[in-house]
């Protein structure tokens, strides 16, 4: 049995809200549908879903 996993990486407000410190722009909202859909195919057939995401200090350079 084949099982399958779905890893989500860095869909985090900071890149893909407005107001986010690291705003990557309009191209940043365009991935949140296709995500979902995706989220929920994978629920429904009860694959793995996994989060990851990166943590940044404060006075990493990406903030000065």
């Amino acid at each position: 049995m084949i099982k399958k996993a779905l890893l989500i990486i860095d869909m985090l407000n900071d890149f893909i809200r407005e107001n986010g410190k690291l705003y990557i722009g309009d191209s940043g909202g365009k991935i949140i549908s296709p995500i979902q859909k995706e989220l929920v195919k994978f629920s429904k057939e009860k694959n793995s879903v996994f989060y990851i995401c990166d943590c940044h200090r404060p006075n990493d350079k990406e903030f000065n």
